[in-house]
């Protein structure tokens, strides 16, 4: 698992989509801290149809327990033998008061990702304090799971106008 740390520039966007842009298989991001929890499900539920469009109809799950079990489902039916990406941008936002989301992705990765090697999670935040409290430093399902940490600097002008 790699965590990102980063200034709010969206540049992890840009250094996700480049650099793993061929084995990408989900990208989610939390909505503003404003977002509740039942706004986040639904965002989250409407990521994957669109990464999963050959799925069925995707219910908005109840709980993040419910939703990862769905994701789970459909990653079951990928058939490669290559790296797979998760992306969860925002991280933040999703754990919103009493959401249970992290306990939930601690339970995923444990559970299912932590198994196959094939998967590369990825968790960014534009909260530096609450990465390194609740990712990096966490004492629960978390503890110890970063593999990487990146710290991702704002772009300069000069790098901004050559993009």
């Amino acid at each position: 698992m790699i965590g990102c740390l980063w200034s709010k520039t969206h540049r992890e966007n840009l250094f996700v989509g480049e650099l793993f842009s061929e084995h990408l298989v989900f990208y989610c991001s939390g909505e503003n801290a404003k977002g509740n929890t039942q706004t986040q499900l639904a965002n989250f539920a409407d990521r994957i149809r669109v990464w999963f469009p050959e799925q069925k109809v995707i219910q908005v799950p109840k709980s993040w327990q419910e939703a990862f079990v769905v994701l789970r489902e459909c990653l079951n039916t990928l058939s490669t033998k290559k790296k797979m990406v998760l992306f969860f941008d925002e991280i933040p936002w999703l754990e919103t008061h009493k959401s249970g989301f992290l306990s939930a992705f601690g339970y995923f990765w444990n559970m299912y990702l932590s198994k196959n090697k094939q998967f590369l999670v990825v968790v960014c935040g534009s909260s530096a304090s609450w990465m390194i409290k609740k990712i990096v430093y966490n004492k629960g399902g978390l503890h110890n799971r970063i593999t990487q940490k990146m710290r991702l600097l704002p772009f300069s002008l000069k790098e901004t106008k050559d993009f």
